[in-house]
């Protein structure tokens, strides 16, 4: 079986802190400090998604603050530990490390950091990306369940609902092992949006996509098998192409929390998460290592 990366960590977001600096100097031995930080098995916290703007005569440097209530961990025993939850209990579980206060529901997520630095379509440039997923929960197992998802598609397709489609081309058209069913997926949805009744075709090709995106794959795209030659399955893979499926099908309600996925928490809100005495002025000098550890 092919191993693992142990690269993901459940997370809870703590929000964004804003650091000035009077040369650009003093942010690249911030880079070095985070660094350091995010590396140490005894660090409370991971700061990511750092970003670094001149603004007059300053630059205004931005951090997104993770509490770590995991070490790094394999997607897959992340998944044992939360998939007989609910949201309720997975927060009850982990009371005594989660910082969010009530009447707010922390914002819990599994986390990896991108080993590349690359742009984000509609972002701007950031370092030290870290990207989400999701939480699998008790109520999210059937979406881990491909016969379940290949009824989802048929359902779909019996409803004409030509939007599912589009956006499943749109979401995994990057994968370019499956760039010929996106191209049919994409053809048919030309032609059921004339009005001719292509959506069996839509299902069939969608089906055939995702059997092939999910499929575990050796570094030159041949499908890796296992002793007995069976092919292994992508449990990211699986995963993301599951969790598209209920994001669609089950949008979820809005959470009573100030902020979600790297949004900026004024310093009202910081002061009602974490308590007035831990939010470190923003306006200051390069921190030492202690200092940063308070966000």
């Amino acid at each position: 079986m092919k191993k693992e990366l142990k690269r993901y960590s459940l997370c809870e977001y703590c929000g964004e802190q804003v650091r000035y600096y009077n040369n650009y100097e003093d942010y690249q031995k911030l880079l070095i400090m985070i660094d350091k930080l995010n590396k140490s098995g005894k660090n409370q916290f991971y700061f990511g998604n750092v970003s670094c703007e001149f603004s007059g005569d300053l630059y205004r440097v931005s951090i997104h603050v993770y509490n770590r209530l995991t070490p790094k961990m394999t997607i897959s025993d992340i998944d044992n530990l939360t998939m007989d939850k609910t949201e309720e209990s997975l927060i009850e579980d982990y009371k005594d490390l989660i910082r969010t206060r009530k009447p707010f529901t922390p914002d819990i997520n599994i986390m990896y950091f991108e080993e590349k630095n690359s742009l984000d379509r509609d972002s701007k440039s950031v370092v030290k990306r870290i990207k989400y997923i999701p939480v699998l929960y008790k109520r999210d197992i059937r979406f881990l369940d491909r016969d379940y998802i290949k009824n989802c598609i048929s359902y779909s397709a019996r409803e004409k609902d030509v939007n599912f489609f589009r956006e499943i081309a749109n979401e995994f058209c990057f994968h370019h092992i499956i760039s010929n069913e996106i191209e049919k997926i994409r053809h048919y949805i030309d032609l059921c949006e004339r009005g001719e009744d292509y959506y069996s075709e839509l299902s069939y090709f969608t089906k055939s996509m995702f059997d092939k995106l999910i499929k575990e794959r050796n570094a030159d795209k041949t499908l890796y098998r296992n002793e007995k030659g069976e092919c292994q399955i992508s449990r990211r893979r699986l995963r993301d192409f599951g969790f598209f499926v209920r994001d669609y099908m089950i949008p979820l309600n809005k959470k009573n929390i100030p902020t979600r996925y790297n949004k900026e928490l004024t310093q009202k809100q910081m002061e009602e998460l974490f308590g007035k005495e831990e939010v470190v002025e923003t306006k200051q000098e390069l921190p030492n290592a202690m200092q940063l550890t308070l966000f």
